[in-house]
């Protein structure tokens, strides 16, 4: 559905190259088109649930793609809720000469279940451009984009938090309200999910490091792996590893994360079973999307991307 509706912007627009610079525009200024198209479809209860965008993605010569330093895409996801049916349905927005939305069966980023609460879109924070200047000023975030310039997020999402103990959040941190994921992957090497508040701009920016700086080596100097089959996955997945001893994965441990931080899956158990070689997960009914295997143990970590499909 998704390459159908870029296919549809390149038949529209033929003679625009830049579609990227023209038609930024932020996620609150998008909502109405999307929140008109929602009440046609579920009706005058229809609240949105969820707003995101892709870190970027390129399709027949156009750009799609978040601007960090402005807060601003050329493409934002909505979700919204009926309460009176239980339905939820999805839109894009663009923007050419004015807002359109069009509804789609699913987004370009995963869309958490139980999706239910009404986001709160007052908060000073609550926009994307509020959002992106006040994540600029966070220390980590800082020291992130100096080491990795070119990094890129991979999601922006916008939501209710609905499992915050599986973010792992500092004390502290508010959970009642908005709050905004900004998800980066850096060079295979540097993983970094930031969290903005969207009512009160609590700013925590979680950074995991991988290899090569920090992974043991095998005795031929390979840096040691992990490896996913079938990628992307519709059933089982086997994640398997290479290049350990047993002693250096003694107090491991084996997860699969979300897009948006959170452990949707403790892979641990299954891991230790087949000797810390690997270790096979279901993946039914888990929403398609993009997902991240992390293992780690006393002074590394190993992360590899799983993309799952329905």
């Amino acid at each position: 559905m998704l390459y159908r509706f870029l296919f549809a912007i390149g038949l529209l627009l033929p003679g625009i190259t830049d579609l990227n610079a023209q038609f930024r525009f932020t996620a609150l200024q998008g909502l109405p088109t999307a929140q008109s198209s929602a009440r046609e479809t579920l009706g005058e209860d229809a609240s949105v649930v969820l707003i995101g965008a892709p870190g970027a993605f390129e399709f027949q010569s156009f750009n799609f793609s978040f601007d960090i330093d402005t807060g601003r895409s050329n493409a934002w996801g909505y979700v919204f809720h009926s309460k009176s049916s239980g339905e939820l349905a999805t839109y894009i927005v663009i923007r050419f000469l004015a807002y359109q939305a069009f509804e789609l069966s699913t987004l370009p980023f995963p869309i958490p279940g139980n999706l239910t609460t009404e986001l709160d879109t007052s908060g000073t924070y609550a926009d994307s451009d509020n959002m992106a200047e006040r994540l600029k000023t966070d220390t980590a975030f800082q020291n992130y984009q100096t080491d990795l310039p070119e990094s890129l997020p991979q999601f922006v999402t916008f939501s209710q938090v609905i499992d915050p103990d599986s973010l792992q959040l500092p004390n502290g941190f508010p959970i009642d309200q908005g709050t905004w994921t900004i998800s980066f992957t850096g060079g295979g090497d540097s993983t970094m999910t930031c969290f903005v508040a969207s009512g009160t701009g609590e700013v925590f920016c979680r950074r995991i490091y991988g290899p090569p700086t920090s992974s043991p080596r095998t005795e031929e100097g390979v840096v040691a792996s992990l490896r996913v089959a079938p990628n992307p996955a519709r059933d089982h997945v086997l994640i398997s590893l290479q290049g350990y001893s047993p002693a250096q994965l003694s107090s491991s441990r084996l997860v699969l994360i979300n897009s948006i931080g959170q452990v949707v899956a403790d892979l641990t158990e299954s891991f230790r079973g087949n000797g810390n070689r690997q270790a096979e997960l279901s993946v039914e009914g888990l929403p398609a999307g993009h997902y991240r295997s992390l293992l780690t143990g006393e002074n590394f970590s190993e992360q590899i991307g799983v993309i799952v499909v329905q």
